[in-house]
């Protein structure tokens, strides 16, 4: 998997040296492996992002907010019912954080890239995993930065991070760059907090938090459909969080106007084949 990473210089094909613990770019770029995490973004950039340390801070108890119920039902159903076919290219797990998806993807028989700034939370993740280390590729990077070989993946997770990127263009942007990576009949589930009613109420569509280390922007899903890529098919846009709690927040996403109410709304899809 690791030859599916490209130069974020050239976007060159990188290669793995004799020793293992380095990924090298004929432009001259070099990219250590550490503990099994490639160090693909400047560590010192990193390192100069407040929320880059917030998140370092925060990574061990990140699982115990209360959404997180919510979000991890729906993502089992998801990937519980992928077909056999979409096991043939690796998993680009974006934004992994400490986990659990990393862990359900594995078990399910998926290879996976899972991806994110925070040493922390792949060391976390790393450590979860490590009886999957040989079917995982673990990438400390900033997501607006890294780049993968195009029709690289059949699958793209993007769970709870769009809200993160700052602005409209930006958020197309990466958006446009990470539908690359996915191979024509490939599918995705993208998850991000919903500018709700309640949010509407509160005048609370931009906001930070933790200090002001995490900026956000709650998003309208209508905004974030418009910003899909033209050769992208929607097959479902699920609310969620409507309820911290799995079973009634999925008779409740059953109901009219449930959008309105939802704290997190989740788009799934796939790419189109030519």
């Amino acid at each position: 998997m690791l030859t599916l990473i490209r130069c974020p210089n050239c976007r060159s094909q990188l290669e793995c040296a004799v020793s293992g613990a380095l990924l090298t770019c004929a432009c001259g770029a070099n990219f250590k492996i550490e503990n099994d995490v490639v160090e693909y973004s400047d560590a010192k950039a990193l390192s100069k992002v407040a929320e880059v340390g917030t998140r370092d801070r925060q990574a061990s108890g990140y699982l115990q907010h209360a959404k997180f119920p919510t979000q991890i039902s729906r993502v089992k159903k998801y990937l519980a019912a992928l077909p056999p076919v979409i096991w043939q290219k690796p998993v680009i797990e974006v934004a992994c954080g400490p986990g659990p998806y990393t862990g359900f993807l594995l078990e399910a028989g998926f290879d996976v890239i899972a991806v994110d700034f925070s040493e922390c939370s792949l060391r976390i993740n790393r450590d979860a995993n490590i009886g999957h280390l040989s079917r995982t590729c673990f990438v400390k990077a900033d997501i607006n930065e890294l780049q993968m070989a195009q029709d690289c993946s059949n699958c793209l997770l993007m769970c709870d991070f769009l809200q993160h990127i700052d602005g409209h263009n930006a958020r197309v942007a990466f958006m446009r760059k990470a539908f690359e990576w996915l191979a024509p009949g490939g599918v995705f589930y993208l998850s991000f907090f919903n500018f709700n009613i309640v949010n509407f109420l509160k005048g609370d569509l931009r906001g930070t938090f933790a200090g002001g280390a995490i900026s956000y922007e709650r998003l309208i899903c209508k905004d974030v459909l418009q910003a899909l890529p033209s050769d992208v098919s929607v097959d479902a846009v699920t609310p969620m969080n409507i309820f911290h709690s799995a079973s009634p927040d999925r008779l409740a996403a059953r109901l009219p106007g449930a959008t309105f109410l939802s704290r997190m709304v989740a788009i799934s899809g796939r790419k189109l084949r030519s």
